[in-house]
């Protein structure tokens, strides 16, 4: 079983605190604009996540997963986006399928933070025991 914490913050703040190493996004293909941390995150980052998409580097298929090692301010931060595939109507979020969690396990497990957090908002309002099933060995950090 994974070992699940709670963080008290919102993802942002978090993450620019450094109170987490790594913050990981859900992003639905057909979703636009963002919602959700991706939208949060995207607007941080003065539109990065847009401008990755409108390129096609990365588009929100379902188990499409990238690291963004991002440099804000002097300052360096982890981001990882999560494709999920479609949600039916913007801005809504259902529970994220199997194929994107396994492809998502796999690459913390071979990133080795020790501070990965994610919203419970974001994988459509999972309880600890979906984070503890589905990514093990994760020690994962719950934020707002």
């Amino acid at each position: 079983m994974g070992l699940i914490h709670h963080l008290e913050k919102d993802a942002d703040l978090a993450l620019f605190s450094g109170e987490i190493q790594l913050l990981v996004a859900a992003l639905y293909r057909n979703e636009r604009p963002l919602y959700g941390l991706a939208g949060l995150l995207d607007w941080r980052f003065r539109g990065l996540i847009s401008d990755y998409i409108r390129s096609g580097f990365f588009s929100g298929e379902a188990g499409e997963c990238i690291y963004l090692p991002l440099i804000h301010n002097d300052l360096f931060y982890h981001i990882m986006l999560l494709g999920v595939g479609d949600t039916d109507r913007p801005g809504t979020r259902k529970m994220v399928t199997q194929h994107p969690l396994q492809i998502l396990h796999k690459n913390l497990v071979s990133l080795r933070n020790s501070r990965v957090a994610v919203s419970r908002t974001d994988f459509g309002n999972a309880n600890d025991n979906f984070f503890s099933e589905n990514l093990p060995e994760v020690p994962l950090w719950i934020v707002h």
